[in-house]
């Protein structure tokens, strides 16, 4: 065991003690067949009963509670978690509403780290579960075993270059020199951190479903405000700074890069927002979107949102969508 790095599993949680959600998050992370491992569960000063729910896994010496005497925000929780309470070489977060599916994930995804001294993050597979449509997508990434960071960056969302927050091991030691979660305000924080450190070395990957990402109506990012993902857009600014210092790709890469990568952003916020059917919001987004990123707007007359925006007048066009989206989903990834 000694040879073996350690592995931090860390939980943030806040008011899940009505779900079974946390309970099964840590007894999924307490199944990892991995002999170095704590699991640690960071409560953002809950106001339910998350202590008593996780009373009967303090007998596990791999297990460690710690609570915060004040709710510091999502984004600070992890920080605190990361470079207060994780002592293991390793880390991972996983949401206090996921779950692993595969009690061997750590040790595959160690092995790979141990073949490779310059791998900075290990991920894998993932199954989303909509948990309110019972619907669920395999999230199939066919990716090589180890990649170059670097290519993970400029491609990302390319051909399956993307991360899953809840599979991802990434190397404490580097998040600390990055000074990682240090941006309170952006929600999308993961992802940014990920790519930074992706610059750092390579990425190593397990072809195999390991861990179920579960999305449902009191997810964080279901309810969040429009004056939010605008300001959270400012995440794809950093990212090209930082890339940009470190003069690892052209600037006409990364001009590329940026512009896509907001594109790709803002077109999952259009996304949301037709969700929600409501049109001031909608005409909310499109105003905001003139004013601060015009040459963002060619996304609303991509044939796919073209179609989105056509279920305001004609409603039983969404229903109708939702239909071809679903088999699509089911040829596409094989369900």
């Amino acid at each position: 065991m000694r040879n073996l790095p350690k592995v931090s599993m860390i939980i943030p949680t806040y008011n899940r003690a009505n779900y079974n959600y946390l309970p099964q998050a840590i007894e999924s992370a307490l199944a990892q067949d991995y002999a170095n491992l704590e699991v640690i569960v960071s409560d953002n000063c809950s106001t339910d009963e998350t202590p008593k729910v996780v009373k009967k896994y303090m007998s596990d010496k791999r297990f460690k509670y710690f609570r915060n005497k004040e709710n510091i925000g999502m984004v600070r929780n992890w920080r605190k978690a990361v470079f207060e309470y994780a002592t293991g070489d390793w880390g991972l977060i996983l949401s206090d509403d996921d779950y692993f599916i595969d009690s061997n994930y750590i040790k595959k995804a160690v092995d790979i780290i141990l073949q490779d001294g310059n791998i900075v993050i290990v991920h894998s597979n993932v199954i989303i579960f909509y948990e309110d449509k019972n619907f669920k997508i395999d999230l199939n990434k066919n990716l090589d075993k180890i990649i170059d960071g670097k290519d993970m960056f400029i491609n990302f969302r390319k051909n399956g270059r993307t991360f899953d927050f809840c599979s991802v091991l990434f190397n404490i030691n580097h998040m600390k020199k990055l000074n990682a979660f240090s941006y309170n305000d952006i929600i999308f924080s993961d992802t940014m951190e990920f790519l930074r450190l992706a610059l750092r070395g390579r990425i190593g990957f397990v072809n195999e479903y390991t861990v179920v990402y579960r999305v449902h109506s009191s997810s964080t990012i279901l309810n969040t405000e429009l004056d939010t993902f605008f300001n959270n857009a400012k995440y794809i600014q950093v990212l090209y700074v930082y890339a940009k210092d470190m003069n690892l790709f052209s600037n006409k890469e990364l001009n590329v890069w940026k512009k896509r990568m907001l594109k790709l952003y803002f077109g999952g916020v259009l996304s949301k927002v037709l969700e929600k059917k409501d049109l001031l919001s909608l005409k909310l987004f499109i105003k905001k979107l003139r004013k601060n990123y015009p040459d963002i707007l060619i996304i609303l007359i991509y044939p796919k949102n073209i179609l989105k925006l056509l279920t305001f007048k004609f409603p039983f066009l969404y229903k109708n969508l939702e239909i071809i989206k679903n088999l699509y989903r089911q040829l596409k990834y094989k369900i």
